[in-house]
């Protein structure tokens, strides 16, 4: 006959009921947070009966095409200028007038600026009180217990359609984390983009790209882990030409290339260009009354800036002088801007007047035959 087993440290110091009583709840916690689990085996039985992810329903293009998901995580990411934030905007000024509720983190900028955009953009001050959520953060989510009962409190607070976060970088540092950990990355989008998806919301995100164009792929700053965490589409924005106030003239437009780099349902970048790519262009004008129109235009040729042909022969001029010469060298020997020069530049390569070749991080051009006899038959050489 076996020798009954002495009783556990827990027993005697606590008796056997607690422990008895301890180990049937952890028992129970344990088969609920089973019931639970993701680690379980999805049911397949909706995608057996050709059930498909619902396609892109918010932010029309002009032609009404729509290129955000419903509850996905989207990108937003340019240089400083390219409007990338004024694309979001258009989209929550959209959102607003369907009756949906958005609500708008903005690490950069003011409550004054962004509503009185929207408002500029078309907003009604009776929409924004009814459905526009503005939160200025200025620390991390946990940075004292109030911080992150607040967080919590506006993100269960309403059933948004919309969520933006304007300002990745800084949301990250006050995290206290590394934009340029792939774990930290992951540890800040389990920590606010995707516990706004968790709401049902369409999520952006506006971040920035590296300044070096021909060095930052196709990501912003940080880790590339970013792209690995993307559930919807990402949206680069070129500036074409700056958007400026309408001072002393009726009207001032600013254009910005709209181009995407990795869409995960495949239905936004079916309505790209022939690139397989560009998406099409966002227009914004200025009125001297102050008011702003904004449209993200379908139309690829929208994309192209119009270039008088005084500056080709000003371009053509230099590289005939200097065969090789960078994009900087150009605009410094010419006067004219970064975006005057780049554009000039692009439709030359398109027309055949001019060859590019890379080197390094840098890309030299000079006039093709076709160029030189361009120029030279109408007496610019």
């Amino acid at each position: 006959m076996s020798e009954p087993e002495e009783p556990s440290l827990a027993e005697r110091l606590l008796g056997t009921e607690v422990t008895m009583t301890a180990r049937y709840e952890m028992a129970d916690r344990v088969k609920e947070q089973l019931e639970v689990s993701k680690w379980l085996p999805a049911n397949l039985e909706d995608a057996l009966a050709g059930l498909r992810p619902p396609p892109p329903s918010m932010l029309a293009r002009s032609d009404g095409k729509h290129i955000l998901y419903q509850g996905k995580i989207h990108w937003f990411q340019g240089e400083p200028g390219s409007m990338k934030s004024m694309l979001a905007q258009h989209a929550v000024v959209q959102v607003l007038a369907a009756g949906g509720d958005c609500l708008y983190l903005d690490y950069e900028s003011e409550a004054l600026d962004v509503v009185g955009r929207l408002i500029d953009m078309g907003a009604t001050p009776e929409q924004l009180r009814a459905h526009f959520t503005y939160v200025h953060p200025e620390g991390g989510t946990h940075m004292s217990p109030g911080d992150h009962e607040a967080f919590l409190a506006t993100v269960a607070s309403k059933p948004w359609a919309l969520c933006v976060l304007d300002g990745t970088t800084d949301s990250i540092a006050f995290e206290g984390l590394d934009a340029n950990s792939g774990a930290d990355i992951s540890t800040w989008l389990s920590a606010i983009p995707r516990r706004l998806q968790k709401t049902g919301a369409t999520v952006v995100v506006i971040d920035h790209v590296a300044k070096a164009a021909e060095g930052r792929g196709r990501w912003a700053i940080g880790s590339g882990h970013k792209l690995a965490g993307l559930d919807g589409v990402s949206f680069t924005l070129t500036t074409l030409v700056p958007l400026a106030k309408a001072v002393g003239k009726p009207e001032h437009t600013g254009k910005a290339l709209v181009t995407v780099n990795k869409d995960r349902g495949g239905d936004v970048q079916a309505l790209c260009g022939e690139d397989n790519k560009t998406i099409g262009a966002l227009i914004i004008t200025a009125y001297a009354n102050g008011e702003l129109h904004a449209s993200l235009d379908a139309n690829v040729e929208a994309t192209q800036i119009d270039v008088p042909y005084e500056v080709f022969v000003t371009v053509a001029k230099v590289l005939k002088t200097y065969p090789g010469a960078v994009g900087s060298a150009v605009v410094k020997a010419t006067g004219l801007s970064e975006h005057e020069v780049a554009a000039c530049l692009l439709q030359m390569v398109d027309k055949g007047l001019c060859a590019v070749e890379g080197v390094g991080q840098s890309f030299k051009h000079k006039l093709t035959v076709s160029g030189q006899r361009e120029f030279r038959e109408s007496g610019t050489f």
